[in-house]
């Protein structure tokens, strides 16, 4: 554990799960997003059609006090398993049957701002697929991009505040 989530401070994280039944094809995926500013846990739901982010606003559904109240919840949409966990997510994108998505890794503080807000780096993220169910997908323009193409190395020295 780094030391400034010992310390209490106000970091994010989040985590990819996947969740499976018998077939592959069942496959459900889910963004468990704690975020600094927020006590609770978010469950966001991709839709295994379109890829859509899906969020209701809802206690119980989609919103837990904690991590692990959301993965037990999660236990009831069957066998789940974590597939990836960063501090950020810094994109988002459907690329013809893939959603593809981007974690910060790790990060490191670059700079201090009046009131304590930070400014932090990237120092690694990784894309990470998201196989959509294309017999569900509606046919469109821009359908035929490669997921391939669209997941180039992330340029360093990426900042955001927090």
């Amino acid at each position: 554990m780094e030391a400034a989530s010992r310390t209490g401070s106000m970091d994010s994280h989040m985590t990819l799960v996947v969740s499976s039944k018998a077939l592959p094809t069942q496959c459900r995926y889910y963004l468990l997003c704690r975020s600094g500013l927020r006590r609770h846990v978010q469950i966001i739901r991709v839709d295994p059609a379109t890829g859509a982010l899906k969020f209701t606003q809802t206690y119980g559904r989609d919103m837990f006090p904690t991590e692990a109240q959301a993965l037990e919840f999660l236990r009831h949409e069957g066998p789940h398993q974590i597939l990836a966990s960063g501090s950020h997510v810094l994109g988002y994108v459907v690329v013809a049957h893939t959603g593809m998505l981007l974690l910060a890794e790790k990060t490191r503080v670059a700079a201090t701002l009046p009131g304590n807000h930070h400014v932090k780096a990237v120092v690694t993220s990784k894309w990470h697929k998201i196989p959509l169910q294309p017999a569900m997908q509606p046919g469109g323009q821009g359908q035929a991009l490669d997921p391939e193409a669209a997941m180039s190395p992330s340029q360093r020295d990426e900042y955001y505040r927090s």
